[in-house]
């Protein structure tokens, strides 16, 4: 988008306030496994009340912590979790924060009808990011065990990791199952899992342009599977971050799933190549 356009963005959310994203309403990463969300990268998720999502399943994404933050955004005020766009709006008032290209996603009219719908309503996402669980067959040198189930039994079987310095939340002195076993108590799984397929057959796939499905390894998870198997004849763009060292009959099962959709796209990285990359992603083929 060229910087005139930017500009007509910029003004039109400082006119619904300067602390103003529409991220917040249209715009949602969930990780299931753990019952956090997050409607921008920058802020941190915050973990998602089971009481809120026991009355409602469309909590997952509208919970009451979020609708506060959009109640300050509709009031003028910048939450203290944004600072990351407060910081550069504030050292340049012409530059362009992440909040101004977060709203570029959507369109004016969906913009100003957020002023219409306010602070306390439950919205659907427009874009939305959901990992179902942390399946992985990849243990990658920046991972950890909350996002791969190869991390977590390398852990399990071999103890932690000594001496290791990290920036916080001792991601190598534990086996990862403290973050899996928020929302997963009772014979019939995830509650917040549970809630997203309710949420998705009531309204949710009508309203998204955008459904990316991340991991661990998606294509490890029955859920994703089930998921796919729903999406059929949908016309929302879909999504995947996959590591695609997959066996080839699962790699099939992936090309074919993508002639499901419209528009499929698909993520992977590799930093590098050859020994380099097996190093970075043991498990790496």
């Amino acid at each position: 988008m060229k910087h005139k356009e930017l500009q007509k963005v910029k003004d039109q959310v400082n006119k619904v306030g300067c602390g103003f994203c529409a991220a917040k309403w249209y715009n949602s990463t969930i990780w299931l496994s753990n019952g956090r969300t997050a409607s921008c990268h920058h802020p941190e998720a915050h973990y998602i009340p089971p009481r809120e999502v026991f009355k409602n399943h469309k909590a997952i994404h509208n919970t009451e912590f979020k609708k506060q933050r959009r109640k300050e955004m509709l009031e003028g005020k910048r939450p203290e979790e944004c600072t990351y766009c407060w910081a550069v709006e504030d050292a340049d008032p012409d530059a362009m924060s992440d909040r101004v290209f977060k709203s570029s996603i959507y369109t004016p009219e969906e913009i100003e009808a957020i002023k219409n719908i306010g602070w306390d309503e439950d919205v659907n996402p427009k874009t939305l990011e959901i990992s179902f669980d942390n399946l992985c067959n990849l243990s990658c040198s920046y991972c950890n065990p909350e996002f791969s189930t190869t991390w977590a039994n390398d852990i399990k079987t071999n103890g932690i990791y000594e001496g290791m310095k990290t920036a916080g939340g001792g991601a190598y002195q534990n086996d990862g199952d403290h973050a899996h076993s928020f929302g997963l108590k009772g014979h019939d799984g995830n509650l917040f899992t549970k809630a997203f397929f309710k949420w998705f057959d009531d309204g949710l796939k009508e309203d998204l342009q955008e459904l990316r499905v991340t991991g661990g390894e998606p294509t490890r998870s029955p859920h994703f599977w089930k998921l796919v198997d729903k999406c059929e004849g949908e016309k929302f763009n879909f999504a995947i971050n996959s590591n695609l060292i997959l066996e080839d009959k699962m790699m099939d099962k992936l090309i074919d799933a993508s002639k499901k959709f419209q528009t499929f796209d698909l993520y992977t990285s590799c930093e590098t190549a050859g020994k380099h990359a097996e190093l970075i992603r043991h498990g790496f083929k």
